[in-house]
């Protein structure tokens, strides 16, 4: 109970006092119970990945597509991010889902466009703080692009502004070493970190 309550807050900003009630309780119990399930998640192969189209206003065609995550829960149906990601980031099983779903939506996007036969479809993936941290994410990267013959300048990874104010270099260093491939960045959500 008193786990419940330092984790409400955590939530709420620190440093201050929050009184255990049973919501709380039931919330901590669904959390693990999520913590758990997403350990086994891309192993059993439960995450998908969603396409939002990108529209060009002007001509009215879709110039792109942004990739989402979602989570097809084995019991409590199709799981949104908000579900899920702030629990992946805390425990750090974000890497491999972001891993698995890079993967995913090259190998997914590329197919299609090639039964399609166009070219020149932009894909957007969100990045993690964790995925950066890893070190070798533009191996992953270069990999998955020439795995299934996506062209490096047609990806568009996307990271949020908080990994560029943290204080260490290690991110810029990758972010470097990604746009040396010939992929395109940009901060998604700007302005509200």
């Amino acid at each position: 109970d008193a786990d419940a309550a330092m984790y409400r807050a955590k939530e709420r900003g620190r440093n201050r006092l929050e009184l255990f009630d049973s919501a709380m309780r039931d919330a901590a119990v669904i959390r693990l119970q999520i913590e758990n399930d997403l350990r086994r998640a891309v192993d059993r192969d439960e995450l998908t990945v969603h396409y939002q189209p990108i529209v060009d206003l002007r001509s009215g065609r879709v110039v792109g597509v942004e990739a989402l995550v979602r989570w097809q829960h084995p019991v409590r149906g199709l799981l949104q991010p908000d579900d899920f990601i702030l629990v992946a980031e805390e425990t750090g099983t974000i890497a491999s889902i972001g891993a698995h779903v890079l993967e995913r939506a090259v190998a997914e996007v590329s197919a299609i466009t090639s039964r399609l036969g166009s070219t020149g479809l932009r894909l957007g993936v969100n990045l993690s703080a964790h995925q950066l941290g890893s070190g070798n994410l533009d191996r992953l990267v270069d990999q998955a692009c020439r795995r299934h013959g996506w062209a490096h300048g047609d990806l568009l990874l996307e990271i949020t502004e908080t990994v560029l104010t943290e204080e260490t270099a290690a991110p810029l260093d990758v972010l470097g070493r990604i746009r040396d491939l010939g992929v395109d960045l940009a901060i998604d959500d700007f302005g509200t970190g």
